[in-house]
């Protein structure tokens, strides 16, 4: 998943687009700083040709800023609790950046701080360290873990880099400066609107599995796209009955339980969806199921449910 400031990434593009349609050469800064005004009477001009700009305000550190649970990228715990994060502290496993005063939830650290711009470094050396960091300093380096929801497995609670509606969501997790040591302010910055991210499905061909239990079973496709949970009935097995030309690969044997629509209810959730199509695209009308030795392809009224159920 990556999160690029939204104004940054379109100012890059506008500079790109506007620089490839325009092929006269751009007038020299220079020249077009002096390049004389005309006088709007006879009289020449006594007084200064334009006023001084002013300088910019400094960036100002705000009374209260949140502040983001990371931990490492190999860590496969896919979001927190404010009890488990409680938890952490108490047993001085939570690490706390310096000159940060935590003001909610409350927690009772029994551990030492931490230099706020080395936690990157910090749970990249040990991916299962769990972490609060300022906003501004969340990389790529440092996997954002969001405060449980009430979906499946704590799905689809607040998160500061999620997508629209999980930014949206009260954030409970607020810290102030304390001043000893200083923050540096763009540490501590966060604008919801200058943040978007990105689901990738992987290959959407469905034509495998999904088509058999859609069509050959008669579950149909919105049973498909329906998608809730499933757990494993044991361990992968070599697949007994491989269709002809394909190897025993290894398959899981899956169980549903339930929470229909929670996978699309997921893939749409991101400012932006990427699927990756890699079979043709076939009238509906001319479309069956393939053997997967001979070729794969997807029936077009498919189209319209990646786009309305999956973003």
């Amino acid at each position: 998943m990556h999160r690029v400031p939204r104004r940054r990434a379109a100012l890059a593009l506008a500079t790109v687009v506007l620089a490839a349609c325009d092929p006269s050469p751009s007038p020299s800064p220079t020249a077009a700083a002096v390049a004389p005004t005309p006088a709007s009477s006879g009289s020449p001009s006594t007084g200064p040709s334009a006023a001084a700009p002013s300088p910019s305000a400094p960036i100002a550190i705000p009374a209260s800023f949140p502040l983001a649970v990371v931990t490492g990228l190999e860590n496969v715990k896919a979001v927190i609790s404010l009890d488990d994060l409680a938890s952490l502290a108490h047993t001085g496993d939570l690490l706390m950046p310096c000159g940060v005063q935590v003001t909610a939830p409350q927690l009772a650290s029994t551990s030492d701080c931490a230099p706020a711009d080395q936690i990157a470094a910090a749970v990249q050396k040990s991916p299962k360290r769990v972490a609060l960091l300022p906003p501004g300093l969340v990389e790529p380096a440092t996997k954002v873990l969001p405060i449980a929801g009430d979906g499946p497995f704590g799905l689809f609670g607040p998160d500061l880099f999620g997508g629209p509606a999980a930014r949206a969501l009260a954030y409970p997790i607020t810290g102030s400066a304390t001043g000893d040591p200083a923050l540096d302010p763009a540490w501590v910055q966060y604008d919801a609107g200058q943040v978007w991210n990105l689901n990738e499905t992987g290959s959407l061909c469905a034509d495998r599995g999904g088509a058999k239990q859609a069509v050959t079973l008669g579950k149909g496709w919105d049973w498909v796209f329906g998608g809730g949970t499933a757990k494993y009935r044991g361990g992968p097995i070599p697949n007994p009955n491989p269709p002809p030309g394909i190897d025993r690969h290894p398959i899981v044997r899956p169980v549903e339980t339930g929470n229909d629509g929670a996978t699309g209810k997921l893939l749409s959730s991101s400012d932006v969806t990427l699927g990756n199509l890699k079979c043709p695209v076939l009238p509906t009308k001319d479309w069956r199921p393939a053997n997967q030795a001979l070729g794969l392809s997807v029936p077009e009224d498919v189209l319209t449910r990646w786009s309305e159920v999956l973003g």
